[in-house]
């Protein structure tokens, strides 16, 4: 007899995560409205903080939130969203690519700076043909 293990029922893991969404979500939520709250009790580190984003949404998903953090106007929470965005990049695609061009001249902090350029490699990793309009306005 085969006895299936908990985290092993797909549907149950679907349930788990959108209880997970919802508690993400709200914890985001007090992140954009104001800076200072990253520096809470309760505040989780930010790279901790992205490996949760990672593991709850897909990378289609996570552009609305990526979207969010990153018009919030706080670097704390542009920093969330790159290194979350870090972490998808087995799924980076030419629609990544086209989601990322237009933040790219948003980008002042010299970290955040280092990281979408690991980004930017890793893309180009995945669509050699990017290659030199990636290096022409970026690398």
């Amino acid at each position: 007899m085969h006895t299936e293990k908990p985290w092993q029922n797909k549907q149950m893991v679907k349930e788990l995560q959108k209880l997970t969404n919802k508690q993400v979500a709200e914890d985001i939520q007090t992140f954009i409205k104001s800076s200072h709250k990253f520096y809470s009790d309760r505040v989780p580190e930010i790279k901790t903080l992205a490996r949760t984003l990672y593991r709850v949404y897909s990378l289609k998903e996570f552009y609305k939130v990526f979207n969010k953090l990153w018009n919030s106007g706080y670097e704390k929470e542009k920093s969330l969203a790159i290194y979350a965005l870090q972490m998808y990049k087995e799924d980076f695609d030419l629609s990544t690519w086209k989601f990322l061009k237009p933040k790219l001249k948003e980008i002042t902090d010299k970290e955040q700076l280092k990281s979408v350029k690991e980004i930017l490699k890793d893309i180009i990793k995945k669509n050699p043909k990017l290659e030199k309009e990636i290096s022409k306005l970026y690398l």
